[in-house]
This record gives structure tokens, sequence and C-alpha cells, in this order.
């Protein structure tokens, strides 16, 4: 924003550069100002706004000659959770209301599974995947997507966090993923209730991607072999399951069956998120954030080749 001009000067500024005149220039800019809710900060500047106020008055400004696109890049990468999600609500009644096709440059995940329609990852300036939201985050398969995943939803164990679990919980480890086109709880609830098997959640997640459910649950099953093999056999018909072993069999590199069961039990394989969602001790605690933080600023600054960039898109998708 310009910091020598108001809120309203801010927003007129695009229109009086396409040689609107001055009566029209006020009209729209009263009607953008009521659109974003900041209708009483039309006379304050920008160092009296709060940095959603702000990211406010730069959409308001960016719609003043309305335009058929907007381009937002990393729109809500210094804003809290609260305003981040204000932001969002009103990205999607720019689309919604003004018909107009919203394009996000984005490191957040939130931002994508929350806003948009289509996405598409970008590593070292290309193209490696794209295509709808929920299609390309619950089948990853580039590698930078397979990546950014694990380490966004991470409702999968990693190694150190699936050896805890075996040592903790003597029975059978399995992992099942939890879709809206394939596997559900309730497929899980049924298995359950049909076989003679017990089993309990010990690891897991379920998230919302474009308003659909994904994610895994990771159980502790008790019963016989035979049981068991019945359980996952019936299970698979809907769902993809991952048989980890025991602790005194364990399964290295477990191979998934069930429906789409090259994709594993929803998304990366086990072992590729970066924190497990368990407690430890102290020591465990620090490490497991420092290897977040660490993933996290690889993510953003490009670190070890990695800078995986997601350009988003909601709305109109003809466009696209």
């Amino acid at each position: 924003l310009l910091s020598s001009r108001t809120v309203a000067g801010n927003v007129a500024y695009p229109l009086e550069v396409a040689g609107w005149p001055r009566a029209r220039r006020a009209e729209r800019v009263a009607e953008l100002l009521e659109f974003v809710g900041l209708t009483d900060k039309a006379r304050q500047y920008p160092s009296q706004l709060s940095g959603g106020q702000k990211q406010r008055v730069g959409i308001a400004r960016a719609l003043a000659t309305n335009p058929k696109i907007l381009l937002a890049d990393e729109s809500t990468s210094a804003l809290d959770p609260e305003t981040t999600q204000d932001v969002l609500n009103l990205l999607r009644r720019v689309n919604a209301e003004l018909g107009v096709t919203i394009v996000v440059i984005t490191h957040e995940m939130d931002v994508v599974k929350y806003a948009c329609d289509r996405v598409a990852v970008m590593e070292r300036g290309k193209v490696v995947e794209h295509g709808g939201v929920y299609e390309v985050f619950a089948n990853p398969q580039h590698p930078a997507t397979r990546r950014f995943v694990a380490t966004a939803l991470r409702d999968r164990p990693s190694p150190a966090a699936l050896e805890r679990l075996r040592r903790r919980h003597p029975g059978r480890i399995v992992t099942v993923g939890v879709r809206e086109d394939g596997g559900s709880a309730g497929d899980l609830t049924r298995a359950l209730r049909e076989h003679p098997v017990e089993g309990s959640v010990v690891y897991g997640g379920i998230t919302e991607i474009a308003e659909r459910p994904y994610g895994s649950l990771t159980l502790e099953l008790t019963g016989s072999d035979d049981e068991i093999a019945a359980f996952i056999s019936d299970l698979a018909r809907t769902s993809s399951v991952l048989d980890l072993g025991t602790a005194a069999d364990p399964k290295a590199d477990p191979d998934a069956v069930g429906p789409r069961a090259s994709e594993g039990a929803g998304g990366p394989a086990v072992g590729q998120g970066v924190s497990d969602g368990e407690t430890h001790g102290e020591g465990d605690a620090l490490e497991t954030e420092a290897r977040t933080r660490a993933a996290q600023e690889a993510l953003l600054l490009g670190k070890g080749g990695f800078g995986a960039a997601f350009a988003a898109v909601f709305g109109r998708r003809k466009k696209w």
C-alpha cells in the first residue's frame, strides 16, 4: 500500500491511472470499501491498520477496475490463523459474488485445502503436477508433492513413531486410508463388528481437503493370524490397507492392498511424515520440533532443492 495515501486514496489509485472521473471514482471506492468491510477506515492511513485490514485494502484496490482474474501472492503468509481465515473468506466471496477467478500462490497447505478448486505444484520454476485439489493431494504423484503432503498432514507415523508403536502395542499394526471415494470410518467400524478381531486406534488423523474427508488411521489389531487376515481382506474391498506387522515380525516395506492400493493407505508411504504426533520426553519433542521446522524452512526457502510452491485456483474452472 502507498503509505502517503489514505485507505480510500489507495483504492482510488488504479482508477485515477485508468482515467475514471472523480464522481465515478468516489462511488466505486465507497462500493469496494463496503464490500471488504472497511467503510469506517476510509480516512485512515496504512500505518493505522492491522495486517488483515491492509490485506483487505489490497484486495479492494485490486478489484477496482473489475479484473477477470485476481493474483494473490502469499496473501496470508504473515497473518495469524484467525485473520488468515477472514482473508480467505473474503476471497471466496470475491469469487462467488463477483465471479472473479483467483490464482493463489502459497506454501500453506491449509490455504489450498480450504479455498481452492485446482492446484499446480511447482518446483524449480516448473509445474510438476496439477489437477483437482483433492485428487492431487489424496494421490500425489511427484516427489515434491508427496514430501509436502507428508509434512503438512502428518497423519502417518514416521519410522521412529512406528518403532515406538510396535514396542508399546504387541498386536498387528495396520494403517487404513480414509477417503471420500474409497474407505471410510464406517467401513472400518463395520469390519470390526463383523470379524472376531479387536482393534484400537493408536495413531492417525482425518482432515478435509476441498470439503472432502482425507487421512488415515493406524490401528493395533489383536486376534488370530487367520482372523486378522480375513479382516484385512474384507476391509480391502473398500479401503486401502497397509499391514505394518508386529514388533516380532515387522514389515519394512509393506504392500498396500485394496482399491487404489498403489497409492498406499491414503498418500505418502508410512515413515515419510516429518512429525509423528505423539507425546515424548523433552529430548524427543525438541528433535521432532527441529525436524519439523527444518522441513518447513526447506519448503519455504528452497533448501536442498525442494522449494515446492503451489499455484492454486478457485472458481470459474473454465478459465484454468
